[in-house]
């Protein structure tokens, strides 16, 4: 296991508390990687909220683009 990888110092698994350090080698890789899919999918969370937010400010500018030429190219016929 790396050094950089920080683990809890207990876990709860069905109500019992256990500390990490005594668990074995195997249990302390399998909660690393629990871990890091944590932090992954706390990330990929953020980075698809940050894509919707830009989505609906892109379908906003479409949306007020579109209808700025529509009444523009209605002056000019209308004209």
């Amino acid at each position: 296991m790396s050094e950089a990888t920080t683990l809890p110092k207990t876990v709860s698994i069905d109500g019992v508390e256990y500390e990490v350090e005594k668990l074995s080698d195997r249990v302390k890789r399998l909660i690393a990687i629990y871990g890091k899919w944590t932090d992954e999918t706390a990330e990929l969370r953020l980075s698809l909220a940050k894509n919707e937010a830009a989505l609906r400010d892109l379908t906003r500018e479409i949306s007020e683009t579109v209808k700025t030429e529509a009444a523009e190219t209605t002056e000019v016929v209308g004209e």
